[in-house]
């Protein structure tokens, strides 16, 4: 009985020292990724310039949509 007891006050209290993210948190965090993306996208436009494949690829793609696709898959493409 008293060991049953012990369980339960230790996961409750397990419970309640995991902390969830604060709304201000969540919000600096999605600021970040923001700016982590424009900065991908703006490192993606200058490497396409720089071959000379901006705005068009020499696919016919958009050099946009592919550097957007690449930031949104990894966040590092053109560092």
């Amino acid at each position: 009985m008293i060991k049953n007891i012990l369980v339960t006050l230790c996961v409750l209290g397990l419970t309640a020292c995991g902390s969830s993210k604060s709304d201000s948190d969540k919000q600096l965090e999605k600021e970040n990724e923001e700016l982590a993306l424009n900065a991908c996208i703006e490192k993606g436009v200058k490497y396409y310039k720089d071959l000379g494949s901006y705005p068009t690829l020499s696919t016919g793609e958009s050099a946009d949509l592919k550097i957007r696709e690449k930031c949104d898959f990894n966040i590092n493409m053109f560092d």
